[in-house]
């Protein structure tokens, strides 16, 4: 009876194993123009992404890979590091392709604040689990750019919130203004615009 039990549990277990259906990783969030926000183990303040793993389980991310280049999916490999069940993993966009003093992974390449190609790839170096095509948009200083709360909508942070869940972002960051006329004392009246190069 006992040994028909252990079966059964095990049995169990195994149908469990193989109907469990890993979902995606996620780039969470992202800063591609990083100058007083966060250090990495070198004590710099490089570009960073942020991966989030939705699973109730640890993710080995040994094999994925991070690309910035939709033609060359497996541009950078990530090394022996777990990402825990419904944790986060901050990876230095530096170009250093290293490990820093505390323990960081830094990739091949940097990122374009003009905008560019983002992905996280699996293993077979072809499925995407995540991805901004064909670009994610133009990014600004110490603004970070990544999924809202709800996970189906994209925003910009003006506080960006590494290893954390995201709040709700802005659509977009308006690009100075400009005056037609200069600043100064005017002795009559005149007609004031104020333009900017963002559309509407």
């Amino acid at each position: 009876m006992y040994q028909s039990l252990s079966n059964y549990f095990l049995g169990i277990l195994a149908i469990s194993f193989t109907t469990y259906a890993q979902q995606p990783l996620i780039i969470n969030e992202f800063v591609a123009q990083n100058a007083t926000g966060l250090e990495d183990g070198n004590g710099q303040r490089n570009d960073w992404i942020e991966i989030r793993n939705p699973n109730s389980v640890a993710i080995d991310l040994e094999g994925y890979y991070l690309t910035d280049d939709s033609d060359n999916l497996t541009k950078w490999t990530f090394p022996e590091i777990r990402i825990p069940r419904s944790g986060y993993l901050v990876v230095f966009a530096s170009g250093n392709n290293a490990i820093d003093p505390a323990g960081n992974p830094h990739t091949n390449f940097q990122l374009s604040g003009a905008g560019e190609y983002l992905a996280i790839i699996k293993p077979d170096g072809t499925t995407v689990d995540d991805q901004f095509s064909p670009s994610f948009p133009e990014q600004f200083s110490d603004i970070s750019y990544g999924r809202e709360l709800a996970n189906t909508t994209y925003g910009f942070f003006e506080t960006p919130s590494p290893k954390t869940l995201n709040g709700n972002g802005a659509d977009g960051v308006v690009k100075d203004t400009n005056f037609n006329f200069n600043r100064g004392f005017y002795d009559t009246s005149f007609d004031l615009e104020i333009t900017s190069a963002t559309p509407d």
